[in-house]
């Protein structure tokens, strides 16, 4: 029998018992336990919310994991409730064997699986016989965070369930797999423990963040985007003592952030926010940091007393880096390690001569990716700028575009950077001969000569150089 037949024949087998949901519900107990992953993932795909929930009560394995199911939300949501109604409900030997269930994981860790594949194909990722690894960092004792309703019931007859997931919570993510995990935690009779490697929470109320972060194992964090979110690192610092917890966290975003909900809050004193950020001390293991906030200006140099000096990634798009706050990172521990810096849309035109250039030379052994997008930078500035990304042999990616550069500077620079090896990406801006030339023809194309002869001119030089897999991405500061 052909190899793609037999899927075939097995889910129209499958979808004919499901239609009688009442011997479905019987012939559960009778089921193989190597049939149960793929009967679960044709129910769960056809909706059939008692059979998912008799199956989540008798599931034979350690491990459930939903990820390559949760594709499309407008299939998944009733039989995603179907499930999480189910846990609260304590299986016996005699409905239909008692469940072993332990570990459900609703992140995509594996390929997902398209709704064309395979019943039998899903399935084999929805389950596994070995000891679950999870977490793979250190952890203290865990308990379940969430509030304790399920005191309401003898406590013996509940075994602690672990679900594993990556939450993405805000005005946009309303009633998605996070939000639903959610509302079952808060509101479960059993107790759950919530483990969550990636955290992004986009503008939401300190209060209902806290609240979010209350019912979250919170060693287990890595990755914590939180973005326009209101009154954070203000007031008795209660996320900061959140964040302490951390302890295993490697990236942390902090942008567009309110400092307040009031006029008077909003202006949150410098020393305040720089207060919040020595917390950061704690978290050893720190690789990435993102904090856009212009509380930052003239103030770098507490923020990186406070960051670990192996930190790979730190990205300061706040607009107002001072000459001495570049002379400090210049001179910091953490320069030597950097494998992305990021400077966007500070301007770096009023930066002394030397400082900028230091800087790049005391990242050149580990730098891979520059970022100078937005920095006012000009012909003179990238002259001076030019020699010191000549000894950045690892770097990987260069951009510096909404900057104004000639042809001239153009061509110097691509003599210079044709020679890095390992640099694959690079973003400029058009010449400033390009947009005087769409002002003075009222142009709005790219689709001109003038165009043309700069990417001509490119072209040609990375082919004599060598360098035709360089691949160089022209922009346009403005539109006239």
């Amino acid at each position: 029998m052909n190899s793609w037949i037999r899927p075939q024949l097995m889910d129209m087998a499958i979808q004919s018992l499901l239609r009688d949901e009442a011997f479905a519900l019987r012939a559960r107990k009778e089921l193989p336990v190597k049939l149960f992953p793929t009967v679960f993932t044709v129910a769960f795909r056809g909706g059939h919310r008692k059979v998912l929930s008799a199956m989540v009560q008798a599931w034979p394995l350690p491990q459930l994991h939903l990820g390559p199911l949760l594709v499309d939300p407008k299939s998944y949501q009733d039989s995603l409730w179907a499930i999480l109604d189910s846990l609260d409900v304590v299986s016996r030997p005699g409905k239909g064997g008692k469940s072993k269930l332990k570990v459900i994981g609703f992140r995509p860790d594996v390929e997902l699986i398209q709704s064309s594949d395979s019943s039998e194909e899903a399935a084999s990722s929805l389950y596994s016989d070995a000891t679950h690894v999870e977490p793979e960092v250190t952890l203290p004792e865990t308990r379940s965070r969430q509030r304790r309703h399920w005191k309401k019931r003898p406590c013996q007859a509940w075994q602690p369930l672990d679900l594993y997931i990556n939450l993405s919570l805000g005005t946009s993510h309303s009633g998605n797999v996070s939000s639903s995990v959610l509302r079952k935690v808060r509101r479960s009779c059993r107790p759950l423990r919530l483990f969550c490697r990636k955290l992004h929470i986009k503008d939401m109320p300190v209060i209902r963040t806290m609240e979010i972060l209350n019912l979250l194992q919170l060693e287990f964090i890595q990755e914590l985007e939180i973005c326009g979110c209101s009154g954070l690192p203000s007031g008795d610092n209660k996320f900061a003592r959140q964040v302490e917890h951390m302890k295993n966290l490697c990236s942390f975003t902090l942008a567009h952030l309110i400092f307040g909900t009031s006029a008077a809050e909003s202006q949150l004193p410098s020393h305040a926010f720089i207060s919040f950020l020595s917390h950061l001390s704690r978290l050893g293991h720190l690789r990435m940091l993102h904090p856009s906030s212009y509380h930052i200006s003239g103030h770098l140099y507490c923020l990186l007393s406070y960051l670990p000096a192996a930190l790979e990634t730190l990205e300061l798009p706040c607009y107002t880096l001072l000459h001495r706050d570049i002379c400090c990172l210049s001179q910091s521990p953490q320069a030597s390690h950097l494998k992305k810096l990021d400077l966007s849309k500070n301007d770096l035109s009023q930066i002394a001569r030397g400082a900028l250039e230091a800087l790049v030379r005391e990242t050149s052994d580990t730098l891979q990716e520059l970022v100078l997008d937005h920095c006012g930078i000009r012909d003179l500035h990238l002259m001076v700028l030019l020699p010191a990304p000549s000894c950045c042999f690892h770097l990987h990616s260069l951009s510096f575009s909404g900057n104004w550069i000639s042809s001239y500077s153009l061509e110097n620079l691509l003599q210079l950077v044709a020679k890095l090896a390992e640099l694959k990406v690079v973003v400029c801006p058009y010449p400033i001969e390009c947009h005087e030339y769409m002002e003075r023809m009222r142009l709005c194309s790219i689709e001109s000569q003038q165009f043309i002869s700069v990417t001509t001119m490119v072209h040609n030089m990375l082919k004599a150089s060598g360098r035709e897999n360089l691949k160089w991405i022209f922009t346009l500061n403005t539109f006239l």
